[in-house]
């Protein structure tokens, strides 16, 4: 069996009481696995990676290790008694991405794990029309390595509310090289990091039909911003609860925050291609190696009340995937206020105009003793990552006003044979100013928190995983990473009544 170098397994039930894990692996397949007695029920391989199957039966030593489906998969069940099983009749996709192993994406029904359908693929690099009832309808040529974990939505289209799927356009490999000389190929061999570079492909973001594949809208060459690639997944908001996606958000390889806006208003009959607008939010990256920041994985957006209005809270950190040991790029934490909650960004003249925010407008936290309020005119804050070489290599969760991350430090090799693992921190701050909300240097007493506080060293080694926010029963709440949990924090209720109101017969 191959590995599962960046795959998560999933896991689906089924009626007749089997449970399927679903896991992709490098070798090129997807494995349906039964979870009780570890059967495999079927595997799938796209014909683009038979060509990998002889450099895996000649088991030979390489550093040049071929990638197969490295990327994440996404479902869609369609659970209409809402029983939490697949029943007879009802359906279950899985959406797959290739990361490294190429730029296409796969759709397989697995409603029935006996008898999986494969749905159609997405080609990337290539623009197909109805050649293929099995290849996606579309123009693809932006569409590079499929980084990007799609997500699963609805749209209006028309007047036809449709099922998407909305995923970044990849990652180009320009972004691979660290420095003009020879590069070592030595994962172990921290980089020379070179400055912002502008990318070839994988400049965009789309929106397909879930059960088809069929591009309904990609970014072009009106958002003449996006230059760099987008291989993260995109954040996307129901702002006003109807079932429709409304904003979408996510950076990219340039250090740049993006926000797109859909009008779903059905008393219109535009196609998709007229809903969408966008722009950017937020640059905080500059063309010299020490600041050529990169966003590989999307922001954190919550709502923040101010106490004169809401804002949007949208965190975010950045560090370079390709190159974890890196020790050249100043890495932040930022978390940004935007004003337009509700409605697309509307000027006090009635223009849409999408405003981008630089560093120098954000309050640099970092060495604020705790109870520093935000500077007024600030549009949020950033905390400067400030251990050697220290990253952000996940998303951040926001949870009753605490924002919580990892980040990796990286730690050079004590010799030729032994791998320099590094090490992991977990932060917990407040939203509002960075401050800390936790005794996590377990130094001196709970009531007087430091700056030190404001992180805990992970007793595992290696690159952390994302914090996980668990509510296992009614007022309880649990935050794990990995297997470590941050007991102390106090996470309240994740919902609170503030309003009531009883309807009287005789009013109705």
């Amino acid at each position: 069996m191959g590995d599962p170098l960046h795959s998560q397994p999933l896991l689906l039930n089924y009626a007749d009481g089997t449970s399927i894990v679903y896991i992709t692996t490098n070798e090129g397949y997807l494995h349906a696995v039964d979870h009780e007695t570890g059967r495999e029920e079927f595997a799938f391989m796209p014909k683009e990676l038979l060509k990998n199957a002889t450099r895996f039966y000649d088991n030979s030593p390489t550093r040049n290790r071929p990638y197969g489906l490295d990327g994440g998969v996404t479902t869609w069940i369609e659970d209409d008694n809402n029983d939490g099983l697949i029943d007879p009749g009802e359906k279950a996709y899985l959406y797959i991405g290739m990361r490294r192993g190429g730029n296409n994406y796969y759709a397989i029904d697995v409603s029935n794990y006996n008898d999986p359908e494969f749905m159609w693929t997405i080609k990337g690099g290539e623009t197909t029309v109805d050649t293929d009832p099995t290849t996606a309808d579309g123009d693809f040529e932006e569409l590079s390595d499929t980084w990007s974990l799609p997500v699963r939505s609805k749209v209006r289209d028309g007047s036809t509310v449709r099922d998407v799927l909305i995923f970044g356009a990849g990652y180009d490999p320009n972004q691979d090289p660290a420095s003009t000389t020879s590069v070592s190929t030595d994962p172990t061999v921290a980089a020379t990091a070179l400055g912002r570079t502008v990318d070839g492909v994988g400049r965009g973001i789309f929106i397909v039909d879930a059960l088809t594949g069929e591009e309904l809208w990609q970014t072009d060459g009106s958002y003449s911003d996006m230059l760099y690639s987008i291989p993260s997944q995109i954040r996307v908001i129901d702002i006003n609860l109807d079932g429709l996606a409304d904003q979408l958000y996510v950076g990219d390889m340039g250090g740049q925050i993006w926000r797109l806006d859909i009008d779903n208003n059905a008393g219109t009959t535009e196609y998709l291609s007229q809903r969408v607008t966008g722009g950017v939010i937020a640059e905080l990256a500059e063309d010299d190696a020490a600041n050529a920041r990169r966003f590989y994985y999307p922001p954190d957006v919550s709502i923040m009340n101010t106490g004169r209005s809401q804002v949007l809270s949208i965190s975010i950190g950045s560090g370079w995937r390709a190159h974890p040991l890196d020790t050249i790029v100043e890495d932040r934490f930022y978390s940004i206020r935007y004003k337009h909650v509700y409605t697309k960004p509307i000027d006090s003249k009635g223009n849409l105009v999408y405003s981008s925010v630089s560093e120098t407008e954000l309050q640099d936290i970092t060495a604020n003793p705790p109870g520093t309020p935000l500077d007024i005119a600030a549009q949020g804050w950033y905390l400067r990552l400030d251990q050697t070489g220290e990253k952000v290599l996940g998303s951040s969760v926001t949870a009753d006003g605490n924002i919580l991350f990892t980040t990796y430090l990286p730690a050079s090799s004590s010799g030729i044979c032994s791998a320099a693992v590094g090490s992991g921190a977990v932060y917990a701050v407040s939203a509002r100013n960075g401050d800390p909300v936790l005794n996590l240097d377990e130094l001196g007493t709970d009531d007087y928190l430091g700056i030190s506080d404001r992180r805990r060293q992970l007793k595992h080694a290696g690159i952390p995983p994302e914090t996980a926010v668990l509510f296992p029963s009614a007022g309880e709440a649990t935050v794990l990473v990995g297997t470590e949990s941050l007991d102390e924090i106090d996470i309240g209720e994740p919902r609170r009544r503030t309003f009531w109101q009883e309807a009287l017969e005789d009013n109705l």
